[in-house]
């Protein structure tokens, strides 16, 4: 006749309980980690925006000899932001008013790394490598040259 009370050890049912308790605790835990990942995203999708934003209307407002006649039709600021956040390549040129947009830079696809063919470039294959994460489009209208800080 076997003995229980000298047997050490857990029986499988117990385990089974903290298995299951571990799986309901993991079921919890994923979603709400893909939705801050998600979150986070959209954030920097938006620093970046402001970043070259702010770095297009400090260029138009030092460089830009043209602003009264340009500021009818707003610009388009194109550059690159690097996973670092720095910001490479800005182009600026005239144009109207769209919605902003952050794109995930393909590196060396096409001719300025984003797969697009654009001159506003995220680095290009031979410039000491595609340095971009994103590629980043802002319109500036002259109201954002008013609201500056």
């Amino acid at each position: 006749m076997l003995n229980r009370k000298n047997k050490k050890g857990f029986t499988l049912a117990e385990l089974l309980i903290v298995v299951a308790i571990i799986a309901v605790l993991v079921a919890i835990a994923v979603p709400l980690f893909v939705g801050a990942l998600k979150e986070a995203e959209e954030q920097v999708k938006a620093a970046n925006i402001r970043s070259v934003k702010g770095a297009a209307v400090a260029s138009i407002l030092l460089n830009d000899k043209n602003i009264e006649t340009e500021k009818t039709n707003g610009w388009v600021a194109t550059a690159c932001v690097t996973s670092n956040g720095d910001v490479e390549h800005l182009a600026i040129k005239t144009g109207s008013g769209g919605t902003s947009k952050v794109d995930t830079c393909k590196p060396h696809e096409g001719a300025d790394g984003c797969g697009d063919g654009t001159d506003a470039g995220c680095g290009k294959e031979g410039d000491g490598g595609c340095t971009c994460k994103y590629r980043v489009t802002v319109y500036i209208s002259a109201l954002d040259l008013v609201n500056v800080g």
